[in-house]
């Protein structure tokens, strides 16, 4: 059995916090990960660059926040959205992210007719009470489309 030689991106060499990229003070955790030509994105949260909440009460703004979060990874990585080939969304309410129009954020961040594969899931709550969507994704290197 052998192992995939992986590389490890963590919060403080990916993100430039120059930008308003996500916070690095979640914990131990990598924001990305590439294995061969794939690259997993860990969850995505409404976050800017301070750490604080954005979009307080407004599922729109936080899955504006949550993708606008996870372009600036991919740009740091060298990549961009239309690498994204799988998202997850959790949220706690899965009602508003329809009928609120959150689910056509999407539409912002990605060429019509282009999107990825997506799952959304209601969960009970996020790590932090005050977000209500956390996205996480699948990239495929362009060199190994």
């Amino acid at each position: 059995m052998s192992l995939i030689k992986k590389k490890i991106f963590s919060p403080r060499s990916v993100v430039d916090p120059s930008k308003q990229g996500p916070s690095p003070v979640f914990g131990p955790w990598s924001q990305a990960v590439e294995a061969g030509p794939f690259v997993f994105i860990s969850g995505q949260v409404p976050v800017d660059r301070d750490g604080n909440t954005v979009g307080r009460g407004d599922i729109v703004k936080q899955t504006r926040k949550v993708l606008e979060n996870m372009r600036l990874l991919l740009e740091e990585m060298g990549l961009n959205m239309n690498h994204v080939a799988a998202i997850n969304v959790y949220v706690t309410d899965v009602e508003a992210f329809y009928k609120q129009g959150a689910s056509d954020v999407r539409r912002e961040f990605w060429t019509e007719g282009e999107y990825p594969k997506s799952t959304v899931v209601e969960v009970k709550r996020l790590a932090n009470p005050e977000w209500m969507v956390e996205i996480e994704a699948i990239a495929i290197k362009e060199s190994h489309c």
